[in-house]
């Protein structure tokens, strides 16, 4: 842990060190150089940022979650000629960022996703017979698995058939989860957006959704679903019924979903999302308000890949 400690960097751009507002982004950037893979905690309106470098033998797997002052980082570690995957959690402690390592049972895989209380979270686990996948409910404190909920039966030994989850968002009661659910049959990808139960175990597809969704979120304030995919962004109400577009593809000027998640902040009610572009090559982070429909970016960057975590809360 010493030699993690030590390799983080904090950086005196911005605020170099500082507490976490309720409406602050973060999100990974990839650098294509070493020691240029950082951290950034940024507030919503782009005015001041933290940026935390990362150690080279450090690496980050899709998986990366923001909750108050708690950051959730699925990682990998690259060490005498071998990799080492872990969950790291680094908490802002009187402004101050603060590592530890999760103990956690082998088998995690996919994007681990941090509840608002910080407390808790749920992980995805893929069978090592590749057969079977389970989300894992985790207690950050005690370190244990609470529950955990068996999604697939056999999928079948051709990698054609290969079936995941992608854990997009949970509610802010904290009992439903949003998720995609990916297959591929006879050749061709399958998406399908998700609810999951957490009291009851149940797993719905979501009525009505369109497919090709990208990403997808839930209202901090109402559980109406706020959906990314082909036709562009689309408002669906908690209850059912059709999606309200938004914002089409054209408005959307080429740009397309990269990156693990977005997040809805309940203060501005805007949405951040990871988005690329093409023509220019870049990925940055965009913000689309809600209440006027205006898209406008808030962090840009010439180089690398942005992997989006989502608002503090």
């Amino acid at each position: 842990m010493r030699g993690l400690l030590a390799s983080l960097l904090l950086s005196t751009v911005g605020c170099a060190s500082r507490v976490v507002h309720s409406d602050d982004i973060a999100f990974l950037r990839i650098g294509d150089k070493p020691l240029s893979d950082a951290l950034y905690i940024m507030r919503s309106d782009g005015s001041d940022y933290d940026r935390v470098f990362l150690d080279r033998t450090l690496s980050t797997l899709s998986g990366l979650s923001l909750s108050g002052n708690r950051l959730l980082i699925n990682c990998k570690e690259y060490k005498n000629k071998t990799y080492r995957s872990f969950l790291g959690l680094w908490q802002n402690i009187g402004g101050k960022w603060e590592y530890k390592e999760l103990p956690h049972p082998s088998g995690w895989f996919g994007s681990p996703l941090l509840f608002s209380s910080g407390t808790r979270l749920l992980s995805q686990t893929i069978g090592t017979d590749r057969k079977s996948i389970a989300l894992d409910l985790y207690d950050v404190g005690s370190g244990t698995v609470v529950h955990s909920f068996e999604l697939t039966k056999k999928i079948g030994d051709s990698s054609s058939n290969l079936l995941w989850y992608k854990l997009l968002d949970v509610s802010g009661d904290a009992k439903e989860v949003l998720l995609i659910r990916y297959s591929r049959e006879d050749l061709k990808a399958n998406t399908d957006l998700q609810i999951l139960n957490l009291s009851s175990g149940r797993l719905d597809s979501v009525t009505g959704a369109p497919s090709g969704t990208a990403t997808a979120l839930f209202s901090p304030v109402t559980k109406d679903i706020l959906i990314l995919g082909t036709k562009g962004l689309q408002l669906m109400p908690h209850k059912g019924s059709q999606p309200i577009l938004l914002l089409d593809r054209a408005e959307m000027r080429g740009l397309s979903f990269r990156g693990n998640r977005g997040a809805w902040c309940a203060r501005t009610n805007s949405v951040f999302l990871p988005l690329y572009d093409g023509k220019n090559k870049t990925s940055d982070i965009w913000c689309f308000d809600i209440d006027t429909r205006g898209l406008r970016r808030v962090a840009a960057t010439d180089k690398g890949h942005y992997d989006y975590l989502g608002c503090a809360v």
